[in-house]
């Protein structure tokens, strides 16, 4: 080598530059539109999703998409992205970070995948372990998410409860179902004894405003039997299949058709 310049190198971005739709550029100082540095994520949040070469900030967490990113309201991004980063914030399976696909919780592509054992009263709703319904569905009071970036999903730091447009069993027989956070209760609910028909029930019993850390069980939604002008204080369990194909003679509850939103009677 005599110590002349030959010149520069050629620089040619390859397919995880281009990934997602990115259309990358090198003008001999700095990088831009490419997947690696942001482009595609559209972060108003993130410090320098152009890079110059060089630069002794290139590649810091929080440079390509905001610690946590414009659109998230959860600053936690282990909660969602645990296989990638841990509780501190540092990347810990560096094959799953920035290669072209989103890892979100297990990947298993489901809800459960980031929700894999909600707290409280869920584990009771979906798996209808108190056998007064069938298993809900996360529908029966959120509005499920057609994508992660959905408007009410991760732009939430808690999730919402009966949003406008969710759980049409919520608001069956015209109950206005509410979700009270600091009580942790929920009120006018179908499920739970709401609506235009049951409220007419006077049964000391029936508690329609129920915690969620609470129970529930035959008599809380209605009186055994309801306190009201359709039924006779005389009446027990084994008296409701008379009118109510839920119930058999026994005053065994069929969870098939009971709590279903189809109120069947005489």
């Amino acid at each position: 080598m005599d110590g002349s310049v030959i010149g520069k190198a050629t620089v040619t971005l390859g397919a995880l530059a281009h990934t997602a739709g990115a259309s990358p550029a090198y003008d001999g100082m700095r990088c831009e539109g490419s997947y690696c540095h942001g482009a595609t994520l559209a972060d108003p949040a993130a410090r320098t999703t152009r890079p110059a070469w060089g630069s002794a900030s290139d590649g810091n967490c929080g440079s390509c998409h905001g610690l946590p990113p414009k659109s998230h309201a959860n600053p936690r991004c282990s909660e969602c992205h645990g296989r990638v980063v841990d509780v501190t914030g540092v990347v810990v399976n560096a094959s799953l970070h920035v290669d072209g696909k989103l890892s979100l919780g297990d990947d298993s592509g489901t809800c459960l995948a980031c929700h894999p054992t909600p707290g409280g009263a869920h584990a009771a709703h979906t798996t209808a372990s108190h056998r007064l319904s069938q298993p809900l569905g996360c529908v029966a009071c959120h509005l499920l998410p057609t994508a992660v970036s959905s408007v009410g999903h991760i732009d939430h730091a808690q999730a919402e409860v009966f949003p406008a447009g969710s759980s049409t069993l919520a608001r069956t027989n015209q109950a206005s179902p509410t979700w009270d956070r600091p009580t942790a209760t929920c009120s006018d609910v179908y499920c739970h004894g709401g609506g235009k028909l049951l409220v007419a029930d006077t049964a000391a019993t029936v508690n329609r405003r129920p915690t969620w850390t609470g129970s529930a069980a035959c008599g809380s939604c209605h009186g055994i039997p309801p306190a009201d002008a359709a039924h006779t204080p005389t009446m027990t369990l084994s008296d409701c299949h008379r009118c109510h194909r839920t119930v058999d003679a026994q005053g065994s509850i069929d969870p098939l058709t009971h709590l279903n939103g189809i109120i069947d009677g005489p």
